[in-house]
């Protein structure tokens, strides 16, 4: 096909790739890389040949990804471990690619970042009967029932990443089906797809999934009622969606044991606050650990306002952890399961602010233009930053890129 036909279908390469992206990052993240290299290849080329650059008109985003990239490098100086400092570059390098895309590459229209965001949904729906085939196998094969939940589920996905690209999902299904869009080609078969994102979701017990999916739900509710004006079409749909959640989460045997876990953590705090001897009891689950780390990390903060240094501050986690007697937290390497608490860990007080500023530039501007599915994916993400440090992977900082990437390149006019 010539590029002139290829421009008249509104079919160009940088939508094939941006399209591919979208579809692979909650399917084979494996192969996500090699397209974002192709991507980039193709807007360079482009860009040079056409000799013109395509500033896009909300490019605040993008300058600021391209800061904390900086940073990043910048971090480097100082880094005593240079090594593990530049395989943490390779996996921040999303910051700074996603950035050079959207000054290259041309400006994308209504109709095509739909395009892309329907590539993102398939992905999510066609990963679903994926991980439970895997699932079902690797159960027989084990003989426990566990490898259908939680951890097991995801494959190579954590489970509230997983989640998270679901609850989007299941966002961008319920948007397009009621703008008339018919994404399933049938509504029967939406509402199917809608009910299977759900069950799937409370298989993963997680408890920030959850969360998420809530928090669609209620967004949901809004944009039925938004469109149909109609209560009793927003009660039969928030109500149904909260009782496939709830019903579902209830014969999950993972769900039920991961938020009972978390249950008794609290419990066992308050039992510990009030005894009149203190004893120490290492933290082990989840919840326990989250706390243990985020104090760990504001102690980093506060005594290092300019980060500990790319590559470095790992190694000051786990000291923290090690001062408080928390071998368990330190023998996990665990990060700082909060993505500004990180940022600050990593690069000071700057990066904090930096990260801060970027969430709240793209949520206001987001109210600005009305439109709901960039405030739903800053709000999604936002609520996974108080709980993650989900920059830190490539699922988490490849799929938070690209769709900051997408949404603000999108032609609003």
């Amino acid at each position: 096909m010539s590029r002139q036909n290829q421009q008249d279908t509104g079919m160009p390469w940088h939508l094939w790739g941006c399209m591919a992206i979208a579809f692979l990052i909650p399917f084979v993240k494996k192969f996500v890389p090699g397209f974002i290299v192709l991507l980039s290849v193709y807007v360079i080329v482009y860009a040079i040949k056409r000799k013109r650059f395509h500033i896009p008109k909300f490019t605040t985003p993008h300058v600021i990804l391209f800061g904390i990239f900086l940073l990043h490098l910048a971090g480097l100086l100082w880094s005593d471990h240079r090594e593990e400092g530049l395989n943490e570059i390779g996996i921040k390098l999303s910051y700074a690619v996603f950035p050079m895309i959207a000054w290259l590459m041309p400006p994308l229209r209504n109709k095509q970042t739909n395009s892309i965001l329907l590539s993102f949904l398939y992905g999510s729906l066609a990963f679903i009967p994926l991980a439970i085939g895997y699932g079902i196998y690797r159960s027989i094969i084990h003989h426990d029932i566990a490898w259908l939940t939680y951890q097991q589920l995801g494959i190579y996905l954590h489970p509230t990443y997983a989640a998270t690209y679901m609850a989007f999902a299941l966002l961008i299904l319920w948007q397009s089906e009621m703008n008339g869009e018919k994404p399933m080609r049938n509504t029967t078969l939406a509402y199917v797809s809608g009910i299977v994102i759900l069950i799937f979701i409370s298989m993963l017990a997680s408890k920030a999934g959850f969360i998420a999916a809530l928090m669609v739900i209620g967004f949901g509710g809004y944009y039925t009622f938004r469109k149909r004006k109609v209560w009793r079409d927003v009660v039969l749909h928030v109500t149904g969606a909260i009782l496939v959640l709830g019903i579902s989460a209830a014969v999950s045997p993972g769900s039920i044991t991961r938020v009972g876990a978390a249950i008794e953590d609290l419990e066992e705090k308050n039992n510990v606050a009030n005894e009149s001897t203190f004893v120490h009891v290492e933290a082990k689950s989840s919840t326990a650990l989250r706390l243990v780390s985020w104090t760990a990390a504001g102690k980093i903060i506060l005594e290092q306002p300019m980060g500990a240094g790319t590559g470095d501050t790992q190694f000051a986690i786990n000291e923290k952890y090690l001062e408080a007697d928390e071998q368990y937290a330190a023998s996990k390497n665990l990060n700082a399961h909060n993505q500004f608490l990180q940022a600050g860990c990593e690069h000071g007080w700057l990066g904090m602010v930096l990260l801060i500023s970027l969430m709240t530039i793209f949520f206001l501007f987001a109210i600005k233009i009305k439109n709901l599915l960039m405030i739903a994916f800053i709000t999604l993400c936002g609520m996974n930053f108080l709980f993650e440090s989900f920059l830190e992977v490539q699922a988490g900082i490849v799929f938070f890129c690209f769709l900051v990437m997408l949404f603000a390149k999108q032609d609003h006019s």
